[in-house]
């Protein structure tokens, strides 16, 4: 069974259709070691999927049940999912998350027009979180959104930040219990207690240890250079000014 390696564990994923094998080719590797999560998705598995979501490929189904069985897994092994973007910068990760249709991809794409080459998208949609040594990452996988832009790496979060829409753009921290409500309806929740007890623990220790931020911005560049700034602290001279 072929394995990927992603937020550091080793995966192994059996499948019948080529989308999935496609889009997880850059996170394939070599490891001996057993794998952390093995996923093997049945025709049933695909009926299920389609039945929620009607109208798409078998391989479609497919790919999106194998994510949905590794993020049930997840909290075993301080992992979660947070739907957001996650941009690297300067080894940093930050991440934009909000409710759907804020805008987060679209202010990911500002930070590349403000910093051109020193930003990397860790994940365009869906990155695994994960906390290593007590470090949270950000780390890549290829679920990642219509657009798909997504890397190969665990970089450690520098901070937060909940988009929304503002006339102005302005920027401010926010105190966990404020972004405590975002996080958990942008996570997916566990049928099972023990799990859904480890990913309550592990997101209040998120909270906690990283800066979150609430930014109101609109569609420019400008909104890019707020959250720039503030999330990183830098004072100097930026690329795309």
């Amino acid at each position: 069974m072929p394995k990927y390696e992603m937020a550091g564990l080793v995966i192994e994923i059996n499948v019948s259709h080529g989308l999935t094998r496609r889009l997880c080719e850059p996170y394939k590797t070599e490891e001996s070691r057993r794998a952390d999560i093995a996923v093997t998705v049945t025709k049933e598995d695909i009926e299920k999927e389609r039945a929620g979501e009607p109208g798409f490929s078998d391989g479609y189904y497919e790919f999106i049940h194998v994510y949905r069985r590794i993020c049930e897994r997840l909290p075993e092994f301080d992992g979660m999912l947070l739907h957001s973007v996650a941009v690297a910068v300067d080894g940093k990760a930050y991440l934009f998350s909000a409710v759907s249709g804020t805008g987060k991809t679209t202010h990911a794409e500002q930070w590349k027009k403000l910093l051109g080459e020193k930003v990397t998208v860790i994940n365009g949609d869906k990155p695994i979180i994960r906390r290593i040594d007590g470090v949270f990452y950000a780390c890549g996988t290829p679920w990642a959104g219509k657009e798909g832009e997504n890397a190969p790496v665990n970089v450690p979060i520098a901070g937060i930040c909940k988009l929304t829409r503002a006339a102005e753009n302005s920027i401010r921290p926010m105190e966990p219990g404020e972004i405590l409500p975002l996080i958990l309806n942008q996570t997916m929740r566990l049928s099972d207690p023990d799990g859904m007890d480890r990913l309550l623990s592990l997101i209040d220790g998120l909270v906690r240890s990283t800066p979150c931020w609430l930014l109101g911005c609109n569609i420019s560049v400008e909104a890019a250079e707020v959250s720039y700034r503030a999330m990183s602290g830098e004072k100097g001279e930026l690329n795309g000014l």
